[in-house]
């Protein structure tokens, strides 16, 4: 990301392999503030209230921007997180902030197209990584029963619709909200 800005901004970034909630273990309290949090379709994988209050609270300088970005509650991930549990949020972003009273809006959503044919054929190794993907599971196919695996498949089914080509398509649909501390709206 440095390269790509490089003569255009000052960015510093370090790539830090670790989980939030070691990351938030190891933080100290004199360590440097940031000016830009971002969580990219991952906030689903911790508690989002702790997660957000933290990174207002101990991660941003005083004048910060937390950006997040997220599935619609019409998206078809988010159907799919309601009927297969692994990943499902508990509580939205806009609610935390509100409830925190901290400056925020909403973006617009965006919408992309995903070819999802490949899922349908046990035998393609692209299909079985994209089933994993969208199941949020390690080896679906492997480690779920039959029964449950072909549950997937139907939603899946289900949730597509055919292209011009003939591809099975499904539209997902995601959003950001930025919360801002230290700036005037």
């Amino acid at each position: 990301m440095a390269e790509t800005l490089e003569g255009r901004a000052k960015v510093d970034s370090e790539w830090m392999p670790m989980t939030f909630q070691e990351h938030v273990k190891q933080k100290k309290e004199y360590d440097v503030k940031m000016n830009l949090v971002h969580f990219i379709h991952s906030i689903y994988y911790v508690d989002i209230e702790e997660a957000l209050v933290h990174c207002y609270e101990k991660e941003l300088g005083e004048q910060g921007v937390i950006v997040v970005i997220f599935q619609m509650k019409e998206d078809v991930m988010f159907k799919f997180g309601k009927k297969f549990p692994t990943c499902y949020p508990k509580k939205d972003v806009i609610a935390v902030a509100r409830e925190k009273g901290w400056k925020h809006f909403e973006c617009p959503g965006d919408s992309n197209y995903l070819d999802i044919t490949a899922i349908f054929d046990s035998s393609s190794r692209e299909g079985n990584d994209l089933l994993d993907f969208l199941a949020d599971m390690i080896e679906v196919r492997k480690n779920e029963q039959r029964a449950t695996v072909e549950k997937i498949l139907k939603f899946w089914k289900k949730q597509s619709f055919f292209s011009k080509e003939r591809k099975r398509m499904v539209e997902l649909r995601d959003k950001a909200a930025i919360i801002l501390k230290g700036f005037d709206i």
